[in-house]
């Protein structure tokens, strides 16, 4: 029963790395397209902005279950912790900028910080799973 248990965990972890991966890839883009609209003079709407702060709770709180999983990610849990970490002085300044009506360092706190974060965390989480899947490979002898 116990090894059935640690097959399911394995498994469980694994498709949350890769829903996470693919998640924070798309997440990325989204945010990289609100940065163009507000550089293009246009604004966001009510829901896109839901579906930003969605995507990033989200991501947060999947990378907050992963980084507790020591063997899921040894080399990698310093990323999702400082993407969890990283967020809240991010989404602080995206609400600043959004009071201010200042969409200059909205779209840069947009397009250079958050995208990017997001960006490195799906790198990291691609690389992960590369690794995992060599490590595997050799395990399995094929």
């Amino acid at each position: 029963m116990d090894v059935k248990r640690a097959e399911d965990r394995k498994k469980l972890v694994r498709e949350t790395l890769e829903t996470t991966r693919d998640y924070s890839g798309r997440t990325a883009q989204f945010i990289g397209e609100l940065a163009a609209k507000i550089q293009a003079g246009g604004a966001p709407g009510q829901s896109e902005w839901e579906d930003l702060f969605a995507a990033l709770e989200w991501l947060a709180e999947a990378c907050s279950a992963l980084s507790a999983e020591d063997s899921a990610l040894p080399a990698s849990g310093a990323v999702l912790r400082k993407f969890v970490t990283g967020l809240p002085p991010i989404l602080q300044e995206v609400s600043r900028a959004l009071e201010k009506g200042d969409s200059v360092f909205l779209s840069d706190l947009l397009g250079y910080e958050l995208a990017e974060k997001t960006d490195e965390l799906h790198q990291s989480l691609l690389r992960a799973l590369l690794k995992r899947a060599g490590d595997n490979y050799e395990q399995n002898g094929s």
